[in-house]
């Protein structure tokens, strides 16, 4: 299976409608940023709860690589 890394605007999306079971679903495990877990989580609404309490398959990755950074965004 392939590594799906993922932006804000799915998890922001998907959280704000109560439907993150979707990526889980389709990918059964995500790859995210510190940056854009970050800016999914600073709100504290429902999304970011749901997506705080999704820790078993998003993961949440430093970016090491800052050459290939443009691809994860």
């Amino acid at each position: 299976m392939h590594k799906v890394v993922a932006n804000s605007t799915p998890l922001i999306v998907l959280g704000r409608i109560g439907r993150l079971d979707i990526l889980k679903e389709l990918y059964h495990e995500i790859f995210i940023p510190t940056a854009v877990y970050r800016e999914v989580t600073a709100i504290g609404d429902e999304a970011c709860i749901q997506i705080k309490n999704a820790n078993e398959w998003i993961c949440v990755e430093r970016i090491r690589d800052h050459t290939e950074k443009w691809i994860l965004y």
